[in-house]
């Protein structure tokens, strides 16, 4: 019932898939989040750890159905 997400949060549920522009869109803002945190980070083991959920959470988007 939520006003912006609701309807992407049942699709998803039911497994009817998401947009294309919501899955760009998700997938963009993962990355960018990532790469700035693996930038501030100073640890390579957390840099090799947000590499691997990143290519994950991508992964899973990837296969969700596209829906127009």
């Amino acid at each position: 019932s939520h006003t912006y997400v609701g309807t992407y949060l049942s699709n998803i549920q039911e497994h009817r898939g998401m947009p294309r522009k919501a899955k760009i869109m998700t997938i963009a803002v993962l990355w960018v989040s990532l790469l700035f945190s693996m930038y501030r980070a100073e640890s390579l083991l957390l840099d090799a750890i947000l590499l691997m959920v990143g290519i994950g959470v991508t992964a899973l988007i990837c296969r969700l159905k596209t829906v127009a």
